[in-house]
């Protein structure tokens, strides 16, 4: 709690990146958020990882273990096998308990625009789950206005645009 306001870290990853080499496990990141005064995390596995499904377990044991301090993000390549990409977050929502779907346009490049994408936000809709889009680094597909059409189509999905296009946009 910082000023008497909670404070609800909704970007934070847990497990081993692929991509990065980055790791960050319970420990680290309950020791981190006590440090800053954050109350609550949101977890996410990296967006490039060996193991999917291992991660979401790792990330659902941690909301397991400490409920009150984490909620937890699936993750997930989008270019799976279909039938593997809908298994995957029907088994996440119904029996770990993952509550949104995360998409990270820099390393999963799916256009919101198109057609082609609407499994993921069928997905979203059939459990339940917000998805939170990162925006900014990973143009041109994590241009937040390329989220237009899809809300349009799906408007019973609650699409969160992380950092709101930033970072890239710095000069």
């Amino acid at each position: 709690m910082r000023d008497g306001y909670r404070v609800f870290d909704t970007h934070t990853h847990l497990g081993t990146a692929r991509h990065s080499g980055r790791t960050a496990d319970v420990d680290q990141m309950l020791g981190h958020m006590d440090r800053y005064g954050v109350d609550r995390s949101l977890l996410i596995p990296f967006p490039v990882v060996d193991d999917y499904r291992a991660q979401h377990d790792l990330i659902a044991a941690a909301v397991r273990a400490h409920p009150e301090r984490f909620t937890v993000a699936i993750c997930l390549n989008p270019f799976v096998p279909l039938d593997e990409f809908r298994d995957e977050v029907r088994r996440c929502a119904e029996e770990l308990g993952l509550r949104a779907l995360k998409l990270q346009p820099q390393y999963q490049p799916l256009n919101p625009v198109s057609r082609r994408s609407d499994f993921f936000f069928e997905a979203a809709a059939e459990h339940k789950l917000p998805i939170v889009a990162h925006t900014g680094t990973g143009i041109p597909f994590a241009l937040p206005s390329l989220f237009i059409a899809a809300a349009r189509r799906f408007p019973e999905v609650t699409i969160i645009l992380g950092h709101a296009g930033g970072s890239v946009y710095y000069l």
